[in-house]
């Protein structure tokens, strides 16, 4: 069976498979830390047009971005007066100069604008610490110093006060050959040449030795071109640990921590993919080959060995499946499912930070629809980027051991959940099973709730085209209502599922100040009206829940004046039972019960 590029589910579920979810609260695990919530781009990457551009990454919620990627190695920053170029060599014969209009300074105001952490990377091919330690001073330097008073004179006097930096990007990979399109690009081949000097018949590559000593050097003269303590990866790994023994064993007391990459799946083939492929990628995280937790656990390990016990961060800052081809698919949707099973396993291993590959991609000049968790070619929120907005808000705290029956292999139902300090219980479910229902019991150990339960989740609910790409996005699903001790819930195929359970004694949803809901009259016979009240003007998104918890129909979703605002409620086509009216009015949820006879 292949996907259409309509719909995911082209197979109606004929029956439910039965599950349990067993969260043990008593068995805690790591802590979550919130950059462990970031993407990254390649540092060559043009975020336009910005103005629009910016404020959906801003909704995304990522708290930190990384820019780096192999396009770093081919960037000159202070090229085209401080707007950036890169290098471009895949043509035989030449090397193409091609000026950026996203500049270093458009990215880290970006930043600024939303609340993110930037992380940079320097350039390490060509050799050069005195462009890395102005990089520096240009970011963190006061206007009495050189690169500060360049870039004051630029329009931002102020530092923008970076403070985490790597060296380099995969140098591990120097020599590699890689095709791009119809040409071939061999990887980092400039090592100690200026990028004015470079030629297309260049051959020098980094060793793991003489990258060892560069980023010594490098680490220490950008530590002295900042006014306060920075943080520095000194090593940025596509895979061979040799070059990370090396690297920290040279300049371990220079080393803040270290960035390795995870791509556990995935093809370099631009042939289409289809449902073996998804099902073989999706299963990756946990029974392929470099499943995480065992790959993280022998990275860590390797790096107390290395370092001789010091306590070294392993952090991962690129991670997704190499799926080259354009697959709207995968890329719109499926990946989403990927992501946010990988930020479960990462945030569960205690991971202090991360960073899905990559935030956007493509543009309409160029419409490459591979990776991005933005489609930059028709500027819209894919899967992977609503993931990243749920998970971050509420899957904080301490993640506890979570287990499901269902987890096939991989291609089934998985969960992470988490121990706020708000006291309540975030259950994280990922259905990766792209066709299955399943039909769960969620069973609470250590833990007592008051019997209820907020729910929100992301669904393959609209067509696989921009600017849905497969979905709504995040919707609230109402109000589940269990017991003290579990909870019972359907969990549609291909589905990022969000219960958040309050604890014993924190009662019902809270109630939003100078606010009321009522349904009347009741009990409901064809039709009535839902009443909402409101103290002051506020933003209401209500809709209609069944005790299964799911929606049945939409009652309204707009701006509301302060005041009693009337909404029809058509029960004519609804079986006799209890349902709830639920949703949102400003920020906080509100419900109310009512029976249809």
């Amino acid at each position: 069976m292949r996907f259409s590029s309509v719909f995911i589910l082209l197979v109606p579920v004929s029956f439910l498979f039965a599950a349990q979810i067993d969260v043990y609260c008593q068995s805690q695990l790591g802590e979550v830390h919130p950059f462990v919530f970031g993407s990254g781009d390649e540092i060559t990457e043009e975020f336009s047009p910005l103005a629009e551009v910016s404020p959906m990454i801003g909704l995304t919620g990522v708290p930190m971005l990384r820019m780096g990627g192999i396009g770093n190695e081919y960037y000159d920053w202070e090229g085209n007066d401080y707007g950036g170029v890169m290098y471009l060599d895949v043509l035989e014969g030449m090397i193409i100069e091609i000026a950026l209009s996203t500049s270093l300074d458009d990215f880290l105001q970006m930043c600024e604008e939303n609340g993110i952490e930037p992380v940079l990377s320097v350039n390490f091919q060509i050799n050069d610490p005195s462009k890395a330690s102005r990089m520096v001073e240009y970011c963190n330097g006061g206007v009495d110093t050189p690169m500060g008073q360049i870039r004051a004179q630029r329009g931002h006097p102020e530092p923008y006060d970076v403070v985490y930096w790597q060296i380099g990007n995969e140098p591990d990979i120097s020599g590699m050959v890689i095709p791009v399109g119809e040409y071939e690009l061999t990887l980092f081949r400039h090592f100690g040449i200026p990028f004015d000097s470079w030629s297309p018949v260049d051959s020098a590559y980094a060793t793991s030795s003489s990258f060892a000593a560069l980023a010594d050097e490098y680490a220490d003269s950008m530590r002295a071109a900042s006014p306060f303590s920075i943080s520095i990866a000194t090593m940025s790994l596509s895979g061979d640990m040799g070059w990370l023994s090396e690297t920290v064993q040279y300049c371990g007391e220079n080393t803040d921590w270290v960035d390795l990459h995870y791509y556990p799946a995935g093809t370099w083939e631009q042939t289409p993919p289809d449902t073996s492929d998804y099902i073989t990628w999706l299963a990756s995280l946990d029974s392929g080959p470099n499943a995480f937790d065992q790959w993280y656990q022998a990275m860590v390990d390797s790096m107390e060995v290395f370092s001789g016990g010091a306590d070294i961060p392993v952090c991962i800052m690129e991670y997704n499946a190499i799926v080259m081809n354009p697959d709207l698919v995968w890329w719109n949707y499926v990946d989403g499912l990927f992501v946010a099973d990988c930020l479960g396993h990462l945030a569960e291993n205690g991971c202090t930070m991360g960073g899905v590959y990559s935030i956007i991609e493509g543009s309409p000049e160029d419409p490459n629809t591979s990776f991005g968790m933005i489609r930059g070619d028709t500027l819209s929120m894919r899967a992977t980027a609503w993931v990243m907005k749920l998970l971050q808000e509420k899957m904080t705290g301490t993640m506890v051991l979570s287990t499901s029956d269902a987890l096939g292999g991989g291609y089934g139902l998985d969960v992470h959940s988490s121990l706020r300090s708000d006291g309540k219980l975030c259950i994280v479910v990922v259905n990766k099973h792209l066709t299955q229902d399943f039909d769960t019991e969620v069973v609470l150990h250590g833990f007592t709730s008051s019997g209820y339960s907020e729910v929100w989740s992301i669904e393959n609910d609209a067509p696989m085209e921009a600017p849905y790409n497969g979905t709504t996005g995040i919707q609230f699903r109402g109000n589940l209502w269990g017991s003290g001790s579990s909870f019972s819930r359907v969990f549609p195929a291909a589905s990022v599922t969000v219960l958040l359970v309050h604890p014993e004694g924190s009662g019902t949803p809270p109630v939003v100040p100078g606010a009321g809901l009522a349904v009347a009259p009741v009990p409901v016979c064809g039709s009535s009206r839902v009443l909402v009240t409101l103290a002051e003007p506020a933003f209401v998104r209500l809709q209609v829940f069944d005790l299964a918890g799911r929606a049945v129909q939409e009652l309204c979703s707009e701006f509301f004046p302060a005041g009693e605002t009337s909404v029809d409620l058509d029960a004519g086509e609804l079986p006799g039972g209890i349902y709830a009216v639920a949703g949102d009015i400003g920020d906080a949820s509100v419900s109310v019960r009512f029976a249809v006879i």
